[in-house]
């Protein structure tokens, strides 16, 4: 598992973190999955996965029980963009993704 943070701004960003290739994103995320937690305050933290299947299809996950199946597929310009049958009412938002070890960042 791939530990995910996203990431407010590229100045957060250490200089070690590294932009990622398209070969790159799809070899990372390919049969994978990557995990968030959101700290929430007097309450359990919600916990996030997201699976990548090899053939662009996901799954996205909460521990709260919330489930939602999507797409995903990376473009010539090095971007990761998904789509959510529930969420965002299913709009596509890509994002840039720079990898530092096993933590991803996709701003």
């Amino acid at each position: 598992m791939i530990v995910l943070i996203q990431v407010a701004s590229a100045q957060t960003v250490t200089n070690r973190v590294q932009r990622l290739s398209a070969q790159q994103i799809v070899a990372l995320l390919s049969n994978n999955s990557t995990q968030a937690s959101i700290p929430a305050e007097g309450q359990q933290d919600l916990v996030i996965t997201i699976f990548y299947g090899a053939d662009g299809s996901s799954l996205f996950a909460t521990n709260d029980g919330f489930q939602d199946t999507g797409r995903w597929t990376v473009t010539q310009e090095n971007l990761y963009c998904s789509s959510w049958v529930n969420l965002r009412q299913g709009q596509q938002t890509c994002s840039k993704v720079m990898s530092d070890g096993d933590i991803v960042h996709f701003d």
